[in-house]
């Protein structure tokens, strides 16, 4: 039958015959027709079954696709997917007390966050890689022990295959290798050295790899462990015995320390300085302890350099780490009895060290727990050797480096201060002038200036706290009354820092004294003081002499030509009556309209070269390499540093403008605050973030000129080259900077109209329509949440709030204070509206 042919047809017509309608109508049977219709409805089940899979699947490879996209095209994210992948970093680096999470606990995150079907978790990955890869331009200032953190976290992310694109694979691999050509004795190779230690495991899966790391020159300088994986790796293999080692030289004690203090276990809390040469794990195993995770690395650094005490077993240092993780109010005395048959006296030196650098420096919470300890164990011999260590380790942190590197010095001091006050005055007992001078201490860090006072200040106002419980030192003591004079004397500085004046404020509190009657005398201006105390803080580093002259003789003395605007010289530093002026940083040499930042060669008339440097004298045409040195370091940083100092300086000002004009209704004020803070928050972060390398850079590419110039040049010749590319350098990198600084202004504040021109034109609009601009949701959040003297007002910004941001416009960093006629000349000119601009094309 012609219906057996047909069964696509619809299923109406397959009930009817499908032959030529004459005579009578001949169908097929019921049962029949209704087999054939279920057969149709089947296959289109099947069809559209069919058609889901083929959905599904194409889902499902959009996912791949997304999670394969290489890192380098994901630019944008939300602010809360910023934000969370921010949070990770800050715990990876952050110190206890405050929230920590490990290397290996960081990685398992990521995997997890790779391989999710939650579209967040997978940004927030993504982010996570791309701000890691976007850093690592500036890891070189990182300080070591970061810098090895963040090596574990990159190496650990190549080990755990987290970087599966061939792309990202690539460039993490490359940055690597780029690390590992770098000098053998430079952080960055050690960086190289710890991240591929970390993934050393897979080296046999990149033998090409493996063959450029074996041809860079210093190769034979790498870790035998690490040479032995490599050269396995050249084929495909990996040594059968799995070899492990220590990845940084014993030589390098601050790097060594670094390193160790991120890599020992919890374990390993308690190794002293006398087995610190055992050997390292290379691979993060776990949470690092309370102890390792604090910046411990001064201290333990110094006491290398002393002679080694006797150490008890490692076995027996355990159990007296067990005890005092255990040691409570509540079982002092059960444990000061398991102490005292653990710990005979040749131990008690070990002891006291244990205590105060692992414990009382780190773990200022239980400084009377500790305090109580030592009153129930009973031992005088140890009490005296604790207090002992605790000087000893005082003068470590006041004669270190007050970098920013080493801030967290800054914390150990002041734990150690309130330790040393709770051991002696505490207890009615002096601190003797031989251990510690306050007063001469006092003195000398203000001579030296606010980088010394941010350090010593907080630290005798925590030893001067327990003074508050004692019988004799409690004010008004004559000697304690004195040393508060002194710091009396210095909170009426117009220049201090608020935040000590704040130590200065809280500490007279705590001993019921107000600060405004204290009798300040002249003391810290005195010279006479200076001169006749002992010194206590880091002797001064050396400066170069700016005049270096070869010798002459006295009958050909030559005449020297006054200095022109390339051969100006940078003034002499005289001596001086020591006063509060180091607390000021240098005046800077340049207007803020004397930069043209159109082309970086018109810096050519601002350049200084100085004539009188002994190397110019004798080779004059060295001169013009000078210019090609501050330019080319320019083009060096110039992009990273602008982009960064922009991204965040507009992301800051943008927040902070919208908060503090939310009930302002005109615009124009609104976006000439946010060009006042935009230009001072970017000058600020362009300038921290590239001095130090502008003059790195600056002086490097100095010396490569000056030395291929000269030809084998002698010992002598080199000497000089060092010399005067170190003072060129000095001289010229405030002008590389401040032309950084103005480029990145120039490009911040179109940025910042872009980020607030809905704000612009919302007010705009609302002008237009006859009506006051007014947020509703903020006037119900500051008249509920806000209390009345932070309340903001309707009607707009005060006149006090106003000069907040003027002040911001004249003094912008790097830059020579604005007079009223060029901070005018910042008053941005009227934006055009351009949804009034849109509805005229209408």
């Amino acid at each position: 039958m012609a219906a057996s042919q047909s069964p696509a047809f619809p299923p109406m017509m397959q009930l009817g015959a499908p032959g030529p309608l004459v005579g009578p109508q001949v169908g097929v049977s019921v049962p029949a027709a209704m087999a054939r219709l279920q057969l149709t409805q089947q296959q289109q089940q099947q069809q559209q079954q069919q058609q889901q899979q083929q959905q599904q699947q194409q889902q499902q490879q959009q996912q791949q696709q997304q999670q394969q996209q290489p890192i380098e095209k994901i630019r944008i994210f939300p602010k809360d997917i910023e934000d969370e992948a921010n949070s990770y970093f800050q715990r990876i680096y952050n110190h206890p007390p405050h929230p920590t999470i490990s290397i290996d606990e960081v990685l398992d995150m990521l995997k997890k966050f790779q391989e999710s079907t939650k579209q967040r978790e997978r940004d927030v990955f993504y982010c996570m890689l791309r701000n890691l890869f976007e850093e690592y331009k500036f890891f070189p200032q990182y300080p070591d022990k970061e810098l090895f953190t963040t090596a574990q976290l990159f190496g650990g992310i190549i080990e755990r295959g987290l970087v599966s694109d061939y792309r990202e694979l690539g460039m993490a691999l490359r940055y690597v290798l780029d690390a590992l050509r770098k000098p053998h004795d430079s952080k960055m190779f050690y960086f190289g050295i710890a991240a591929i230690d970390r993934f050393k495991s897979r080296l046999k899966e990149f033998h090409k790899y493996c063959e450029h790391i074996v041809n860079i020159p210093h190769f034979t300088h790498f870790p035998p462990h690490l040479i032995e994986y490599l050269e396995y790796g050249l084929q495909s293999e990996e040594p059968p015995n799995r070899p492990q080692g220590p990845i940084v030289p014993g030589g390098l004690s601050a790097v060594t320390t670094a390193y160790k203090t991120i890599t020992q276990t919890t374990g390993t809390t308690t190794t002293t300085v006398a087995v610190t040469k055992a050997t390292t794990t290379s691979v993060i195993s776990s949470r690092p302890s309370i102890a390792n995770a604090t910046n411990i690395d001064t201290l333990l650094v110094a006491t290398e350099k002393e002679e080694k005490m006797i150490a008890p077993p490692e076995a027996l240092q355990d159990k007296v780490a067990f005890i005092f993780n255990n040691l409570s109010q509540l079982n002092l005395q059960t444990k000061c009895d398991e102490l005292r048959e653990l710990i005979s006296e040749e131990y008690y030196a070990w002891m006291a060290q244990y205590l105060v650098m692992k414990r009382a420096s780190i773990e200022l919470n239980f400084h009377v727990l500790y305090s109580n300890f030592l009153d129930v164990l009973k031992i005088p011999e140890l009490n005296n050797l604790v207090l002992q260590e605790t000087f000893r380790n005082i003068r470590v942190l006041l004669r270190s480096d007050k970098g920013i590197a080493n801030f967290s010095d800054r914390s150990l001091l002041k734990n150690l201060g309130h330790w040393l006050g709770m051991l002696t005055l505490g207890r009615n007992k002096p601190i003797f002038h031989n251990d510690l001078d306050l007063k001469s201490l006092l003195v000398e860090a203000y001579s030296k200036g606010q980088q010394e006072l941010l350090y010593v200040v907080p630290f005798v106002a925590k030893v001067l706290e327990s003074c508050a419980k004692s019988r004799v030192f409690k004010p008004p003591n004559p000697w304690t009354i004195a040393i508060m004079n002194v710091l009396a004397e210095l909170h009426q500085e117009p220049d201090l820092k608020l935040n000590l004046k704040f130590e200065i404020e809280v500490l007279c509190k705590n001993l019921l004294l107000d600060v405004a009657e204290l009798q300040p005398k002249v003391y810290l201006k005195d010279p006479e003081n200076l001169k006749n105390i002992e010194h206590q803080l880091s002797p001064p580093k050396p400066k170069p002499e700016v005049q270096i002259s070869t010798p002459v003789p006295a009958s050909q003395t030559p005449t020297q030509p006054p200095p022109t605007h390339n051969d100006e010289v940078a003034p002499r530093i005289t001596n001086s009556t020591p006063t509060l002026a180091p607390l000021n940083p240098p005046e800077p040499k340049y207007g803020y309209n004397q930069i043209n930042v159109g082309t970086v060669s018109n810096l050519a008339g601002l350049i200084i070269i100085n004539a009188q440097l002994a190397l110019l004298q004798t080779h004059p045409q060295l001169k013009q390499y000078v210019r090609l040195a501050v330019e080319r370091a320019i083009q060096e940083w110039i992009h990273p540093v602008v982009d960064r100092a922009v991204k965040i300086a507009v992301t800051t000002t943008e927040q902070i403008v919208k908060k503090d004009f939310a009930l302002e209704p005109d615009e124009s004020r609104m976006r000439i605050a946010a060009h006042h803070m935009v230009r001072n928050l970017t000058a600020g972060m362009a300038m921290i973030t590239c001095r130090d390398q502008l003059l790195l850079s600056i002086g490097n590419n100095l010396k490569a000129n000056f030395l291929a110039a000269l030809h084998n040049p002698t010992e002598q010749q080199k000497t000089l080259v060092e010399q005067a590319a170190s003072i060129i350098a000095q001289e010229n990198m405030e002008l590389a900077c401040c032309f950084i600084q103005k480029t990145a202004i120039e490009k911040a504040v179109p940025e910042m109209d872009k980020h607030l021109l809905p704000e612009f034109e919302r007010r705009k609009i609302a002008r237009n329509e006859g009506r006051r601009y007014c947020d509703s949701s903020v006037l119900t959040y500051q008249a509920e949440r806000m209390p009345e003297q932070l309340r903001l007002k309707v009607g707009g910004v005060t006149v006090q709030q106003t000069a907040v941001y003027e002040e911001l416009a004249r003094n912008i960093p790097g830059f020579q204070p604005l007079s009223e006629r060029d901070a005018a000349m910042f008053i941005p000119k009227p934006v055009v509206c351009i949804l009034r601009f849109l509805f005229s094309q209408k």
